[in-house]
């Protein structure tokens, strides 16, 4: 008996859905990005933005919850003191871990795009079939 509440339903989710598309073909059509204000964005808060991406390449390294804990006390010293995420989650790496070798070039938001890029191209090649 459930079918004949989704016959009731199915017809109002279509609508929002196309209705969603629609306002978001309008937005998308005027919509213009500034890159050099976005960096600004990016970097407002000392850079704790990527604070996740090295938190997820350190967690492969020194475990979850060691890199939590780093990341967090990077994050702490950066707001107190204003100096950038970066510099403090470096310093704290050299202190913690002076023999090993780290790649903090994730803190860039350049290099945190993952497979956006060629996501974006299999979706626009398939819907312009």
């Amino acid at each position: 008996g459930e079918w004949q509440v989704e016959w009731g339903v199915l017809p109002h989710v279509l609508i929002n859905t196309s209705s969603a598309l629609l306002l978001a073909e309008e937005v998308l059509k005027h919509m213009v990005t500034y890159p050099d204000r976005m960096s600004e964005n990016l970097a407002a808060d000392g850079g704790v933005i990527m604070s996740e991406s090295l938190m997820m390449v350190l967690a492969g390294r020194i475990g979850r919850d060691r890199a939590h804990d780093l990341v967090y006390e990077a994050v702490g010293r950066s707001r107190v003191d204003g100096r950038s995420f970066a510099q403090h989650a470096r310093e704290i790496l050299e202190v913690d871990y002076p023999h090993e070798k780290f790649e903090v070039d994730v803190m860039e938001p350049h290099a945190y795009l993952g497979e956006a890029r060629e996501i974006c191209s299999a979706a626009l090649e398939e819907w312009s079939r």
